[in-house]
């Protein structure tokens, strides 16, 4: 991943995630035209074990812990392998296709936050997987409306009528939305939200190989 990449005369920088490090921007301005002459991009890297937590937040954070660990770690199935947050994109389409009866689902890779590791899977992990709010959607759609959407190697039929799922984030985007090609077709909220559909397909399996 590049941590930092020049736009015309902006600069986009990155951290890791989950406060495991933070950055340092370095810039120099050429004046009077105001440009970016150089840019230093540093990463500060941070040991949480040598740092004591806040006893006010602490409290707080173990105050919610007591109240959702009932719910949060349940055990739904087992992982025989570790999957990576690659790995898991194609399943998670594949939960989605399965339990909301849809043709073809698509899942974008940056809304799968964790891997899932060997051994018990826990709600708290599917949660550690997908932490937002998003809602599944689905679309009834000709297959002559599907060419950017569906995958190299999946074949449709151009006068067939196909049902399309994929959440709210990537149809209310409208970038993703047109790079998906989903112009035009018409998407329903369902009452499932993302991370649920995939807590009851995992319970539903059982063990995944």
């Amino acid at each position: 991943r590049k941590e930092m990449e020049r736009v015309d005369d902006r600069v986009a920088v990155g951290c890791g995630g989950y406060g495991r490090e933070i950055g340092r921007l370095d810039l120099e301005i050429k004046m009077p035209e105001g440009r970016i002459a150089t840019a230093k991009w540093t990463k500060v890297t941070i040991d949480a074990t040598k740092i004591a937590p806040n006893p006010s937040v602490a409290k707080l954070v173990d105050k919610w812990e007591k109240r959702v660990a009932s719910q949060m770690d349940v055990k739904i199935a087992t992982a025989e392998r570790a999957v990576s947050r690659d790995a898991l994109v194609p399943l998670m389409e594949r939960a989605f296709r399965e339990e909301l009866k849809a043709d073809f689902a698509v899942m974008n890779r940056g809304g799968v936050r964790d891997q899932l590791n060997q051994g018990d899977i826990l709600v708290r992990h599917i949660w550690n997987i997908s932490p937002f709010d998003n809602r599944m959607m689905t679309a009834r759609a000709k297959g002559s409306q599907l060419a950017k959407f569906v995958k190299e190697g999946e074949k449709v039929d151009p006068e067939k009528i196909y049902v399309i799922t994929t959440s709210d984030y990537l149809v209310n985007n409208a970038e993703s939305r047109a790079g998906l090609g989903l112009e035009g077709i018409v998407f329903e909220n369902t009452p499932d939200m993302m991370r649920d559909v995939f807590v009851r397909w995992v319970r539903k399996q059982g063990v995944i190989r």
